[in-house]
């Protein structure tokens, strides 16, 4: 199902770990979300046929200050979202909770896409200011 994302992802550590170094959590999403898209279209390149289940999901994306807009399939976000926190608690730095903001939404009534969204977003803020 299409749908359009909000993903924010923060770790820390206890505060009495004196050996802790922040995890880079934007760069492991970036590393996620690179290396999916670039599995996704070396699968397509690859084949004639159109993608089946088995092929990775492609996700479209764009990055801001507090994390990422998405677009895709609602169980490729999610099957994201769950990769991210499984990486961060991988690669730690001591890392001891990891906080996942996930705002989704699907349309059923018209086409939305991530663009769309973000225009959305800017319109309803030039309104407001």
């Amino acid at each position: 199902m299409h749908t359009v994302a909000t993903l924010a992802l923060a770790a820390s550590a206890a505060a009495t770990d004196p050996s802790h170094h922040r995890c880079d959590c934007a760069a492991i999403v970036d590393s996620i979300l690179r290396t999916d898209a670039a599995e996704a279209t070396a699968a397509t390149a690859a084949s004639a046929a159109p993608p089946d289940a088995s092929e990775p999901a492609r996700i479209r994306y764009t990055k801001h200050e507090f994390g990422y807009n998405l677009e895709g399939d609602w169980d490729a976000i999610v099957a994201l979202a769950k990769k991210c926190r499984e990486e961060v608690l991988r690669a730690g730095g001591g890392s001891q909770r990891v906080r996942i903001s996930l705002a989704m939404g699907t349309r059923l009534d018209k086409k939305s896409t991530l663009e769309d969204k973000l225009k959305a977003v800017h319109e309803k803020n030039l309104m407001a200011g």
